[in-house]
């Protein structure tokens, strides 16, 4: 046969579809009892050469099955056999394989293995592809059988599809005549000339049809450009005509998206208040006019802390692929976190895995490379509970988008050998429009390497352009500018990706192989734009490049020159190569299975030229390309505090009285169901998943305390083992409030930023050797017909920016890299035909890493010992706007204070220096910050994470509960920022408070091993709660 079909399925069942049985009847409503998954294989060689069946069964054998395991099928079964574990036979099968061109990793991981072990099969250039088909056990119709394969089980944009009734499959010949997902292009390399000579109306529609998320000001000043005396002149020398090739706007397209260039934050933007009256935590900004908020308040932030503190550590900050700074004697520590929301919505687990094998190539591409140590990964969906029939048509099940991301970055992270330390899973109802998936990593590199800075790029006239890595497809063409347009039902899967970790791995490893011994002079990732940008991006430092596309790689043949030259196809890296180092340079790509393809090379014309095939199919000024962007002008009106209004039926809130608000039914009631709410529960069903041992240098993991399934606040990674001095550490932490964004988005951004420095500094992490990166995820600020509270969003935009330049600056902490993605709206239509918009709430996350000094001098959340005291470190506050006990229950209205309590930054900095100087002494036992829940959640986890209880006499801080109005609930439970939960050996207890004199400390009780979390005030118990049973609602676990 030409084509062999290899079936394989495990002898005692499948769990892996467990869950898609489960979410179908949860979610969906559909009767599905059970799922079973069976591998499907197609083998194929390459010059079209018969596979034997013996052949075939040998390779089942070896390569695709575990006897012991698994049985393998090579041919028609004339019934169902039944498993022992099941006893039933299914009603019905969905066939799934990827559909031509995706990238399908089992395939080619299979495809290496068989041609390591079979000389046939490497002589005929055998090629795996894989499959499954899924068998479905209960009483479903059609329609249901059809609507999970759609909604649960597989993806229409990527993959095949087929449901058959079991008689249908069992009828079918499906083991003769097969084909195989290959991509058959006609191999048009047309360079089409694009006028644009048409009025405003044909401009824009002409950007839509391709993609180009162009305005009309942009396609304009692009006309203006090629109309020009002399660049008409240059390009006729290059034998292009007057007209743009489609080449040349797609390069622009990319280079110039939201994506890249950050239009919207380098904008001039006139900003001004409707709002008359605004409670002190609502800062009034006045009227003024901001030239680039990035350039105003992020990195104006950066320079003014820089240039007061004299600080010497920023290496390299907003100038590469990642910031660098140096908390080491002997290494520099580089960071980046990017987003990659738009792929995610579409297809979930590849949106994730190339997110997040992407940010580990930024780090890669951070001055001539640095190793990466360490991932972290922030996820905000939609509840994954919500009810299917809620969501509108064109959307994806939160449960659904969560489980792919979550497997996603899984993938990612475990198969290219990098632990994922930390992160933080937010929901909110208004991100089932989009998911919002942030993917961090932290690499290492040595201060120097083969006699240059290794934060230096160094690309020269006469350097050879290089491309690295994978091939290029049609996959991820117009990814940069899909990812800068709203989300809509008509999306192209083009713009789709998978990554392959395994490739990226290798890549990986030879690149900082290849940098240790001197062979390339700069590189840069392969992301957005592809070629058009890495090449690109070079060619400023050099002062021009040439590269002929058509030299390059690809999975197919076909592919138009455009298409070679802003394809996104992932695991690709671009060098700068000296002629004098090349032949060292392939060879060692050679003997470590990496493909490397001369293009061209670096000039100093001033020009970006492309070719193909020896003809110029591009060719554009770097100073039009990289500065000729007209700059947005903007206008933004704050409104005020706005009402939350989440997408679907409102979450009811029990009603509280006043009278039952003090009683110890409420208090008991409020603390198990905070525990259990999914901002605040346990995310451990889904971080244990991730490796977090890899590399062996964590040293403070995302649990903690004796079982191990306590909450962590930060993750400290050991720098010895990464080359770094012999006892210190790098802490990584994070913060976001989304959910105060409606109320004031200033705020919401401070209490992100504090947050992030709050939980390193609990950890261990110097707050004066901390630095920062900033994500912004927002809706679209850009006025239109849709969109008529543009000028709203855009000025929760400039607050957000301005929040943090204020408490970055009071705080002394740099930003050193960021990201912003914009336009995450939804547009389509709901079950009744009706349009609907959802916008995500607007977000800002920021990530922290703090230098440790010593990683013996660390702590973790959960209390230690019996005995201890237990102090409340920090300033409460009465404010319960955004708290999660004002989002669980209706209080009553003299309680219902919506104000968001504020970040006072100069205090708390005062307060977390003292926190460090205590952790250093060992002063300190435990140290837990208060965040979601307030200190009452926060007790309640370190005692589950030390399984000890606590006793809490509320008697002797009456004058604190007194300015709570006398309830103990609103002090228990208020979210106030800048405080801490510590305990504290007795004899320790004198040092700690003259240490803290002068700082707000509330004596709160003390550790002890009965297992219960109880509140005393006067001898009456208002809390009584085993923390077996808090551990329980904390995990989801308490009915």
């Amino acid at each position: 046969m030409s084509v062999v079909r290899i079936e394989v399925r495990d002898r005692s069942g499948n769990p892996r579809e467990h869950r898609l049985a489960r979410n179908a009847r949860q979610n969906l409503r559909v009767p599905v009892f059970a799922a079973e998954a069976v591998d499907v294989f197609w083998v194929k060689c390459g010059d079209g050469a018969p596979i034997e069946d013996s052949t075939a069964r040998a390779w089942a054998g070896k390569i695709f099955s575990d006897p012991i395991l698994h049985e393998v099928a090579l041919g028609q079964e004339a019934e169902f056999r039944p498993l022992p574990s099941l006893s039933l036979t299914p009603t019905w099968v969905v066939e799934v394989r990827f559909l031509p061109g995706v990238t399908d990793n089992v395939g080619n991981s299979a495809t290496d293995a068989l041609r390591l072990v079979s000389d046939f099969a490497r002589d005929h250039a055998a090629r795996v592809f894989s499959g499954k088909d899924v068998y479905l056990y209960g009483d479903l119709s059609r329609d249901e059988a059809e609507r999970v394969a759609l909604e649960s089980l597989a993806n229409p944009l990527i993959e095949d599809i087929r449901v058959k009734n079991l008689s249908e499959f069992l009828a079918a010949d499906r083991f003769s005549g097969q084909e195989v997902p290959e991509v058959r292009l006609a191999g048009d390399t047309t360079v089409e000339a694009i006028s644009l000579d048409a009025d405003d109306r044909a401009l824009e529609k002409l950007s839509r049809e391709r993609c180009w998320a162009l305005s009309l000001p942009e396609l304009q000043v692009i006309r203006e450009y090629f109309a020009r005396p002399e660049v008409r002149h240059f390009r006729a020398a290059e034998g292009l005509g007057p007209e743009p090739t489609d080449v040349e706007m797609e390069v622009l397209a990319q280079t110039w998206s939201e994506h890249c260039k950050h239009k919207i934050f380098a904008a001039e933007i006139d900003y001004k208040e409707s709002v008359q009256e605004l409670a002190p935590v609502y800062p009034s900004l006045g009227a003024f006019t901001v030239k680039s908020v990035f350039k105003s308040y992020i990195r104006g932030a950066t320079e003014e802390v820089k240039e007061k503190r004299k600080l010497d550590w920023l290496v390299s900050v907003f100038t590469d692929n990642a910031g660098v700074v140096r908390f080491d004697p002997k290494v520099d520590v580089c960071i980046k976190v990017e987003t990659h929301n738009s792929p995610s919505a579409l297809d979930p687990y590849g949106g994730a895995l190339t997110g997040i094998v992407g940010v580990n190539r930024d780090v890669l591409g951070c001055g001539l490379g640095a190793r990466p140590i360490a991932n972290t990964d922030v996820f905000c969906f939609a509840p994954p509970d919500w009810q299917a029939d809620e969501l509108p048509g064109g959307l994806k099940h939160p449960r659904r988008i969560f489980d792919g991301v979550h497997q996603g970055v899984e993938d990612g992270g475990n198969k290219s050998g990098i632990p994922t330390v930390n992160g933080a899973i937010v929901f909110h109802r208004n991100y089932a429009g989009k998911p919002l998936v942030f993917c961090g990593t932290l690499g290492a590199m040595p201060r120097e390497t083969a006699g240059r800075p290794s934060s230096s790029k160094n690309q020269k006239p006469g350097d050879f352009v290089v491309m690295a890595g994978g091939r290029i497809g049609k996959d991820g063409i117009h990814g940069a500018t899909f990812s800068s347009m709203e989300l809509n039902e008509g999306a192209p899967a083009t713009v789709v990706q998978i990554g392959d970790p395994i490739t990226q791995k290798r890549l990986a490893d030879f690149l900082l192989e290849a940098r240790d011994q001197g062979l390339y002079t700069s590189v840069t990732d392969n992301g957005a734009g592809g070629l058009s940008s890495s090449v690109g991006e070079m060619a400023q430092g050099a002062g021009g490049a040439t590269m002929d596309v058509a030299l390059a790689p690809v999975k197919y043949a076909g592919l138009r020159p455009y298409e070679l030259t802003v394809s996104e196809s992932q695991e690709r890296m671009t060098f700068a190569v000296d002629p004098g180092k090349w032949s060292e340079f392939e060879a060692l790509a050679r003997r470590r299975g990496v493909e490397v393809s001369k293009l061209g090379e670096f000039r100093s014309d001033g020009k970006f030229r492309v070719q193909h095939a020896g003809k110029t199919v591009a060719c554009l000024d770097l100073d039009f390309l990289h500065d000729g962007l007209p700059p947005m002008v903007l206008k933004a009106e704050w409104e005020g505090p706005k009402e939350d209004r989440p997408f679907g039926k409102e979450e009811p809130r029990e009603p509280v009285t006043e009278t039952q608000m003090q009683s110890r039914a409420f208090l008991e009631r409020a603390l198990y169901r905070l525990l259990a709410r999914w901002n605040v529960r346990s995310k451990e069903p889904w971080v244990r998943h991730y490796d977090h041992e890899v590399q062996a240098a964590t040293v403070i993991k995302p649990f903690t305390g004796v079982r191990a399934d306590g909450p962590g606040d930060a993750a400290v990674v050991w720098m010895a083992p990464h080359g770094g001095s012999e006892r210190g550490g790098v802490a990584v932490s994070c913060g976001l409030a989304p959910k105060l964004a409606h109320l004031d988005t200033y705020v919401a951004a401070q209490h992100a930023l504090d947050e992030a420095v709050r939980n390193a500094v609990a950890t261990g992490a110097d707050p004066d050797r901390m630095a920062v990166v900033d994500n912004f995820c927002w809706p679209d600020p850009i006025p239109s017909e849709k969109n008529p509270d543009a000028a709203h969003k855009l000025a929760q935009l400039v607050r957000a920016n301005h929040g943090l330049r204020d408490l970055a600056i009071a705080y002394g902490t740099p930003f050193v890299s960021g990201k912003d993605s914009m336009k995450n709206d939804f547009l389509g239509k709901s079950r009744f035909g009706k349009d609907i918009k959802i916008s995500v709430p607007p977000t800002v996350l920021v990530t922290a890493i703090g230098h440790v000094p010593d990683v013996a001098r660390t702590v973790t959340t959960d209390f230690k010992k019996a005995g201890h005291r237990v102090f409340l470190v920090g300033k409460p506050s009465r404010h319960l706007g955004g708290s999660e006990l004002l989002l669980e229950f209706h209080l009553p209205e003299t309680r219902e204070s919506v104000l968001p309590p504020p970040v006072e930054g100069a205090s708390q900095m005062r307060l977390y220096r003292k926190i460090h100087q205590a952790i250093q002494a060992g002063w300190l036992e435990s140290c837990h910050d208060c965040s979601e829940g307030g200190a009452a959640v926060a007790i309640a986890e370190s005692a589950l994470g030390g399984d000890l209880g606590v006793v809490v006499d509320v008697h002797s801080i009456q004058k604190e509960i007194l300015a709570y109005g006398g309830a103990v609930a609103e002090f228990l439970f208020n979210e106030a920022p800048g405080r801490f939960v510590v305990s504290v050996a007795q004899e320790n207890v004198g040092e700690f408070q003259r240490i803290f004199e002068k700082e707000t400390v509330i004596p709160f009780g003390e550790v002890v091993d009965n297992g219960i979390f109880r509140v005393m005030r006067s001898g009456l118990v208002l809390l009584d709660c085993a923390v077996g049973d808090l551990r329980a609602a904390w995990k989801g676990e308490r009915k």
